[in-house]
């Protein structure tokens, strides 16, 4: 299944209209939330791109976006359900969040980083949440139960 038809969740407030961009317009759907420590993920898909908005009390209120990759474009694709596109953002203040989107056609992968973001709750939509072995990450898988597992299995080797 494509992500573009992953089913809507319903979040609480307007964790898009916050970030003081354009209209995200009427076809942009949340599809997954996740708190890690004090700190709320919601991903969103609209017809051209993921995206994902960050609302945590020490980075604050931040979002990025990625297209989705074209057929011809190579991206990266050392894991499943890609190739993807990527972009990374990070909090207002220095070492407060960082975070990197990866977008496919299949999944969507976050890495968070942030101090006190290692309690998981909340999870809401089609995503799994793999702790990273190497550093005090977070990834965020988004797609497809399937794909989820497999992505969520080759992160956590």
């Amino acid at each position: 299944m494509p992500l573009r038809k992953l089913r809507e969740i319903q979040v609480s407030g307007d964790p898009l209209g916050e970030l003081g961009a354009d209209d995200p317009g009427a076809r942009t759907r949340p599809v997954a939330e996740v708190r890690l420590g004090g700190d709320r993920l919601v991903a969103y898909v609209d017809p051209e791109a993921w995206g994902l908005v960050v609302d945590a009390p020490r980075a604050g209120h931040f979002g990025l976006k990625t297209a989705w990759p074209k057929d011809d474009d190579p991206g990266t694709d050392s894991l499943p359900g890609g190739p993807y596109a990527q972009s990374s953002s990070s909090g207002y203040e220095r070492r407060s969040a960082w975070v990197q989107l990866l977008c496919g056609g299949r999944a969507m992968i976050v890495r968070y980083e942030a101090r006190g973001a290692h309690d998981v709750s909340g999870v809401r939509g089609a995503m799994s949440v793999v702790r990273s072995r190497t550093r005090n990450a977070t990834l965020v898988v988004i797609g497809p139960k399937k794909v989820r597992s497999v992505i969520a299995r080759k992160l956590s080797a």
